[in-house]
């Protein structure tokens, strides 16, 4: 490849994906990314992007990993005829706010201990109430632990964690919730299961089994991680702080958003720079 070529194809890179597209190597050929709500899409849309790629791309379209319908291979001229019809059925290229937000598809999963759908949409009002506009920043959530929408990986990510707890008039020693634990955290001691919360990530699939009532529930809601990033320097985020109602951890999620507005780099290089600790003072004047 020439330089002179190498110049063009990455001239700008950071205008054009600002925009909602990203220029490919093939001559005049670009790629174009859609903004979904939460990953969702209703079967109009969906005949809708089909039929855009049928007719100014190349009949494919692409989901990435965080959801987002990409459809390659078209022509920058008609990004403005596309930008138009998505409109006719409530889309739009992802163009401003921050990266879609990604999650599994909520309250139908069996293992859902939270509704994480609920939360993001929720989350998506306070983005544009902030005027927020940095598609680098990444928001994910899950219902469990088993963390569908790799919640660990993004600069706020979350998911639903319930803690369990042993009735112990009511355990019989049967021992069914033993091998349910992924984490090994159950043991039987004088016929009673007891579970070791340093092990436990809180699934809640031992009251799910329990066909006797013993093991029930504490607690539930939301646990939240900050400063996960992917891509070649990967990290996952921590957790500061676990079962939030709906209402606190959208708290949380509006103080980490300014706190990245007014820095303007990821919660990873904030947390590197200052810490975990001081990360969360931040958050906390953030949220008052």
């Amino acid at each position: 490849m020439t330089r002179s070529r190498y110049r063009e194809l990455h001239f700008n890179v950071g205008e054009l994906r600002r925009s909602g597209v990203v220029k490919l190597k093939e001559n005049d050929m670009y790629s174009m990314w859609v903004k979904t709500a939460c990953c969702n899409l209703n079967s109009k849309q969906l005949r809708k992007i089909a039929d855009i790629a049928e007719r100014y791309g190349r009949g494919v379209v692409h989901f990435v990993v965080r959801g987002s319908p990409k459809i390659p291979c078209i022509d920058k001229s008609y990004l403005e005829n596309i930008r138009q019809e998505l409109q006719e059925v409530g889309m739009k290229i992802l163009d401003r706010g921050i990266d879609n937000l990604q999650s599994y598809f909520g309250n139908y999963c069996t293992e859902n201990n939270v509704d994480p759908q609920s939360l993001l949409r929720r989350i998506e009002g306070k983005i544009e109430g902030l005027d927020l506009n940095n598609l680098n920043i990444k928001i994910s959530a899950a219902g469990c632990p088993n963390s569908c929408g790799i919640a660990q990986l993004n600069d706020i990510g979350f998911y639903g964690v319930v803690e369990p707890e042993v009735d112990i008039p009511k355990c019989i020693g049967c021992e069914l919730c033993v091998p349910v634990c992924k984490r090994n955290a159950i043991e039987m001691e004088d016929d009673i299961a007891v579970i070791d919360k340093e092990k436990c990530v809180y699934c809640g699939q031992c009251i799910a089994m329990c066909p006797f009532d013993a093991i029930v529930e504490k607690r539930r809601g939301f646990a939240v991680f900050v400063g996960g990033r992917d891509g070649e320097d990967t990290r996952l985020g921590e957790i500061i702080t676990e079962f939030l109602s709906e209402e606190e951890a959208l708290r949380v999620a509006e103080g980490c958003l300014r706190i990245l507005k007014e820095k303007k780099v990821n919660a990873a290089t904030i947390i590197d720079e200052v810490g975990v600790e001081e990360f969360r003072e931040m958050l906390v004047l953030s949220t008052r």
